[in-house]
């Protein structure tokens, strides 16, 4: 959950320093990432395919496409979490399908991927970073806050259930 792969592009590095430098605490840092994701410079796209002459997907769709799926915005949010210190990983499921003659009907275009921050105390907490999913009932919504305290900040936040509240092992 905190591992970093070898042989990163350091400009990964250097975009998740300057997305969360001087930020108070984890919660406002993960906020930054998502926030940066789900902003103006990315498009969400599910007809994306692999990056031309097997560029390293998550440093194409970061720095050079900037389209992509819940696939690609999961994974960098991920990633760019750990690099600035926050563990993480990706997950994968499904968003609500469709009420069909009395029954809820799951499909597999209602499939869906996201990422979740471990906060010591809280356990694990879905975000979303993949734009045009903000007001789909979603496993990331969570209710979140964080509240100043004397020693820092505080999370406040409803995490996924049946997780361990001490820090994960990698």
């Amino acid at each position: 959950y905190t591992a970093i792969p070898p042989g990163l592009d350091p400009r990964l590095d250097q975009l998740a320093l300057k997305l969360t430098a001087g930020l108070p605490d984890p919660l406002a840092k993960a906020r930054a990432i998502t926030n940066y994701l789900r902003g103006p410079l990315f498009t969400y796209d599910s007809s994306v395919g692999a990056p031309p002459g097997g560029q390293d997907p998550l440093t194409y769709f970061l720095f050079t496409s900037r389209r992509g799926y819940c696939v690609h915005f999961a994974s960098s949010m991920a990633l760019l979490a750990r690099l600035a210190g926050l563990p993480s990983r990706v997950v994968g499921g499904y968003v609500t399908g469709t009420y069909e003659n009395g029954s809820w009907v799951v499909r597999g275009e209602n499939a869906h991927t996201w990422p979740e921050i471990f906060f010591t105390g809280v356990g694990w907490v879905p975000f979303e970073p993949t734009p045009g999913f903000a007001s789909a009932p979603t496993p990331a919504q969570v209710t979140a806050g964080a509240r100043a305290t004397g020693s820092g900040a505080q999370l406040i936040a409803q995490p996924t259930k049946n997780v361990p509240l001490t820090p994960p092992q990698p």
